[in-house]
């Protein structure tokens, strides 16, 4: 595994061993290493452990989430812009600042993604979408229905092949 491990020498972001750190800040593997690089990326490199200080932060001000794709990278999208911005959890919290959050937060805090269990913390909610209202229903609840025979058949016909069910689920989710 060793000798392996060397040509994957050029896309390694600095992790080379396990880390006890993952405890604290509770960042998941392939969002350590994405955040690693968009911190580079931002000119943030050298605060790598401030913004994974601020991840664990941010997670608390969010209700300590379950962090997946798509909530761990809202999680690191906050992190960076408040160490960016040199913003602490209670100025986040300060109604009578103007901040201008990243898209993903909003929409994220909007419902766009689903609720946790008990919902989004209130104050925060409210700080982040200025008094828009939030969904509280499933985002899927929203979709129209679909029928799946004829859009089966609608794909069928444009690829002159019979389509199997991944292709007609990877047609209406993409």
């Amino acid at each position: 595994w060793e000798a392996v491990r060397r040509f994957y020498q050029p896309f390694e972001e600095g992790m080379l061993a396990t880390t006890a750190s993952v405890y604290e800040h509770e960042m998941p593997g392939g969002q350590y290493t994405n955040l690693r690089v968009q911190a580079k990326s931002l000119g943030l490199a050298d605060r790598w452990n401030e913004i994974a200080a601020m991840y664990q932060q941010v997670n608390e001000l969010f209700g300590d989430i379950v962090k997946v794709t798509p909530s761990s990278k809202v999680v690191g999208d906050m992190a960076l812009f408040m160490v960016t911005n040199n913003l602490k959890p209670q100025d986040v919290l300060d109604e009578s600042r103007h901040i201008d959050f990243p898209k993903s937060v909003v929409e994220m805090l909007r419902g766009d993604l689903g609720q946790p269990p008990g919902g989004w913390p209130r104050k925060l909610q409210k700080i982040i979408l200025r008094g828009k209202t939030p969904m509280t229903a499933r985002p899927g609840a929203k979709l129209e229905p679909i029928d799946l025979d004829a859009t089966r058949r609608d794909v069928t016909q444009k690829l002159h092949r019979e389509i199997s069910d991944t292709d007609l689920a990877a047609y209406l989710m993409y």
